[in-house]
């Protein structure tokens, strides 16, 4: 009900996403995908469009071989 509200007032939504991979010890693990929703929240309140829950996965094949990388 709440998305069929939103999509009768604005036909844009903002879609965050960001892997969660490992960047070693000087960084969370959830750094891309934490900072990819921070920036969308910042900019849906600055342009007033909806944010959608951030994805957390994609490509990064080059992070294979460590644990937690989605």
């Amino acid at each position: 009900m709440e998305a069929q509200r939103i999509f009768w007032e604005v036909d844009t939504v903002i879609l965050p996403v960001g892997i969660t991979e490992q960047h070693g010890p000087h960084c969370l693990l959830g750094t891309d995908h934490i900072t990819a929703e921070a920036v969308a929240l910042a900019m849906g309140e600055r342009v007033k469009l909806p944010v959608l829950p951030v994805i957390p996965i994609g490509v990064s094949s080059h992070h294979r071989q460590f644990s937690a990388t989605l």
